[in-house]
């Protein structure tokens, strides 16, 4: 029978009813799989890597110590045992710097959180090509119409963008979502530099006149 204390349970089911024989390990015995001598719950390979349970509907990875948790909301905490109301947390104890990384097919970004999210990503020459100076942007981002409005889910109030205004305008930014939606991209950081330059040189331009003109 099933035992409720245990930390590990075989069963082998003999029946179309689903009964069979169940062999329970009591809840002190640590199981390992060639390894002689677990120090958790369940070692594969040597002492300290496996799984550990910690409590009900709770998990721990370990690979020398503890690395990875999930607990009973479903919450993953990499790097530290557990934080709270956030459904994934990434920590280093030991760094100061990134500790976050995303990859695809392309190139990668790291993530170092000071006092906000400093993004480092590829940017070397010889990753890329068909360089060219970027077509001006200025005119295009004073045509996009910032709104405020509630969210209907929630009622919260919000300041942004409507992706079907976006779309007349920059129609790249704008995606279908897999529920069918329509989501919007963040403008490019350097598009928004270029349109400053723009701008600056618009500046430039009228003082030149200015000057001229007081002569």
């Amino acid at each position: 029978m099933y035992n409720a204390t245990a930390h590990m349970t075989i069963h082998n089911d003999t029946g179309a009813s689903g009964e069979g024989n169940n062999v329970n390990f009591p809840a002190t015995v640590k199981v390992g799989i060639g390894v002689a001598a677990p120090t958790i719950d369940l070692a594969i390979g040597d002492a300290d890597t496996g799984l550990n349970w910690i409590s009900e509907n709770e998990l721990a990875i370990y690979t020398g110590s503890e690395r990875m948790r999930i607990d009973s909301r479903g919450d993953v905490s990499i790097g530290l045992a557990a934080d709270a109301d956030v459904r994934l947390s990434v920590y280093d104890s030991t760094l100061e710097g990134n500790v976050f990384r995303i990859r695809d097919n392309a190139s990668y970004c790291d993530a170092d959180p000071d006092a906000s999210v400093i993004w480092t990503c590829g940017s070397d020459a010889r990753l890329k090509t068909n360089i060219r100076d970027t077509k001006p942007v200025l005119d295009d981002l004073m045509k996009l119409s910032i709104r405020d409005f509630a969210l209907k889910e929630s009622g919260e109030e919000e300041t942004g963008v409507i992706a079907q205004e976006i779309e007349k305008v920059m129609p790249e930014l704008v995606k279908v979502r897999d529920d069918g939606y329509l989501g919007v991209s963040e403008i490019n950081s350097w598009k928004l530099i270029k349109a400053i330059q723009e701008q600056q040189k618009q500046i430039d331009e009228l003082k030149a006149e200015l000057k001229n003109f007081r002569k």
